[in-house]
């Protein structure tokens, strides 16, 4: 898992839907929308380039206190993994 990156988007085209509980996003390369869950949507937000992999997960800890911490930092690990894949992000 990453642990002291930080991951940053690219500039890319999105927004908040649903009341600001998830992103749509359009993908730079094939022009197709994404919908994130409301989770996914957290971290996305967080991949501003200010904040470590650490940080981020530390965050949703915080927030989601009945989820096991190892669950988290795997679901925060392959959702970066997703990105960097896709190329919508990089790591600082």
């Amino acid at each position: 898992m990453y642990r002291n990156e930080i991951p940053k988007l690219i500039n890319i085209k999105w927004r908040y839907e649903g009341g600001g509980q998830f992103i749509i996003y359009q993908h730079p390369i094939t022009g197709m929308l994404d919908i994130l869950n409301p989770v996914a949507s957290q971290i996305f937000v967080n991949c501003d380039g200010t904040k470590s992999v650490n940080q981020i997960c530390k965050n949703l800890c915080e927030e989601y206190s009945n989820i096991d911490q190892k669950i988290i930092e795997e679901d925060v690990s392959r959702f970066i993994n997703y990105l960097v894949k896709e190329d919508l992000l990089f790591l600082i």
